[in-house]
């Protein structure tokens, strides 16, 4: 997920106005599902999720301005 936000900055290239994260356990003690938002100063808004209890391996960043 971190590559994922940093590929998110990198397109934006404004200042973040907020974030909010959350991390959910599912099938362990740990976060298997996690969630980031983030808001940024020009508008834009990325939604990112990453899963480790899919089939398959993925995650699914959006971002919309």
């Amino acid at each position: 997920m971190i590559h994922d936000i940093d590929i998110v900055m990198s397109l934006v290239k404004s200042p973040i106005r907020d974030l909010r994260a959350i991390g959910v356990p599912v099938l362990t003690e740990h976060a298997d599902i996690a969630n980031a938002r983030l808001e940024f100063e020009s508008g834009a808004v990325a939604d990112v999720t990453a899963s480790r209890i899919s089939a398959r391996s993925s995650a699914h960043p959006r971002a919309s301005a």
